[in-house]
């Protein structure tokens, strides 16, 4: 006997009955108006002044040939904004030619927040790396839960 799954209530038959066709299009009638309800959802969400990016760069950070140089958020001077949820890295960036970023771990103004460089040319090079993050008003959390 079939079964429905529960956030939308699709109609999954079991391994031994027929495909029926006209529930596989209610399936699809149901997917589309749960997709149709969430865009209107999400075209209500008032962002007025709900977003904010901040650019931070560490100054003067010596990369070193071969050996990946690890800058944290101490080094960019990443703090706390008063009323705004720091949500992710919106861009970052090594600001040098030869220096690339290799992976960022980034909790925002987490001590955590760490950014490997790593330098592809044969001399050491110093560079002001960028990052750029993401925040959201708080109380956004609250009206949209």
């Amino acid at each position: 006997m079939a079964t429905t799954t529960p956030n939308i209530g699709l109609t999954k038959p079991v391994g031994t009955e027929f495909v029926n066709l006209g529930i596989i299009n209610e399936n699809y009638d149901k997917i589309d108006e749960a997709i149709g309800n969430l865009e209107t959802e999400i075209e209500n969400i008032d962002v007025n002044g709900m977003l904010k990016t901040i650019q931070y760069t560490a100054s003067n950070i010596t990369v070193n040939e071969g050996m990946p140089a690890v800058v944290n958020a101490r080094d960019f001077g990443i703090s706390d904004v008063e009323g705004y949820t720091p949500i992710a890295p919106a861009f970052f960036t090594s600001g040098s030619y030869g220096v690339f970023v290799t992976w960022l771990s980034a909790t925002a103004t987490d001590e955590r927040t760490t950014m490997s460089l790593r330098n592809v040319t044969n001399a050491p090079i110093t560079c002001s790396p960028q990052i750029t993050i993401l925040y959201v008003k708080s109380s956004f959390f609250a009206q949209n839960t």
